[in-house]
């Protein structure tokens, strides 16, 4: 079983203010992330105790997601944990944070996982994911 914590970094050549605008909007998850497609059921904010329902497809397979954003520290960070997930997710605690580097924002994604698959296939999985959310958030940014 894959159990750990995997972190990304991810730096985005736009003001801090931008990057956290565009986080703050959940609706923003569909435009970045393509693996696995997000289409969201929900159209809360991203605010203390607020719950985002999505669907996630893989393999165009449907599968219900919904997360609880337990903490909230506007603009420097917030945390989603899922409360209903497909299985094989076991457990899923997702914090973003948020920081400048001269005109730069550097996006820290980290993530706690319980995962009932080989952690090579979780690592693998989560970096692709992730390095496609990178690429779409250059272009999406370079397009302002």
């Amino acid at each position: 079983m894959g159990k750990g914590t995997f972190v990304y970094r991810t730096t985005i050549t736009s003001p801090h203010e931008e990057v956290w605008a565009f986080f703050s909007s959940p609706t923003n998850l569909q435009t970045l992330t393509k693996i696995p497609k997000v289409v969201l059921d929900s159209t809360s904010e991203t605010t203390q105790g607020s719950e985002i329902e999505m669907k996630l497809f893989v393999l165009g397979i449907p599968f219900q997601w919904k997360a609880y954003i337990e903490a909230y520290n506007p603009p420097f960070s917030f945390t989603d944990v899922a409360i209903k997930m497909p299985f094989p997710i076991v457990y899923w605690r997702h914090t973003h944070r948020f920081t400048t580097e001269g005109e730069r924002t550097v996006m820290i994604d980290e993530i706690q996982y319980e995962i009932k698959m080989a952690n090579k296939l979780v690592i693998f999985f989560l970096r692709r994911m992730f390095r496609a959310r990178e690429s779409a958030l250059h272009r999406y940014f370079q397009s302002m």
